[in-house]
């Protein structure tokens, strides 16, 4: 099995490009793509590790004798970018079952995921930015 997986891995190969790396510029070759960077790293913040992991449970209170950090933990996190993420995932989910939708012959559900994105508002078109140099 691993032997059949390193293969696969293999043959992707060809389709390597050196933005595929770097996620900034992936989502620059999109259409549409930079915001979706701008909520990449709007989540990364509760994401990676570092002291912002630390923020959602964390409240600034008064100093006093029996708090003198001027900080208390809350019990349960106050999560601001809460709606991004579910937004992002949403769009995410979408954006994949489209192209599966597309190589998929037997269950197509184009009419149901075109739902899902004109409720959410998200685009189910995946379309790379052309150069100019190619114009």
């Amino acid at each position: 099995m691993l032997i059949e997986a390193e293969e696969r891995v293999r043959d992707l190969a060809k389709h390597e490009s050196a933005p595929a790396g770097k996620f900034e510029q992936r989502c620059n070759q999109i259409v549409g793509g930079r915001d979706l960077y701008v909520h990449y790293r709007i989540l990364s913040q509760v994401s990676h590790a570092g002291l912002a992991l630390l923020d959602p449970y964390l409240l600034e209170v008064d100093k006093d004798s029996e708090n003198p950090v001027g900080y208390a933990f809350l019990k349960k996190a106050n999560y601001t970018a809460a709606e991004v993420s579910l937004g992002y995932q949403i769009s995410m989910l979408c954006l994949t079952l489209t192209t599966w939708d597309n190589i998929s012959k037997d269950h197509p559900n184009s009419s149901r995921l075109q739902s899902v994105s004109d409720r959410f508002g998200c685009s189910r078109i995946i379309q790379l930015v052309v150069p100019l140099a190619v114009l």
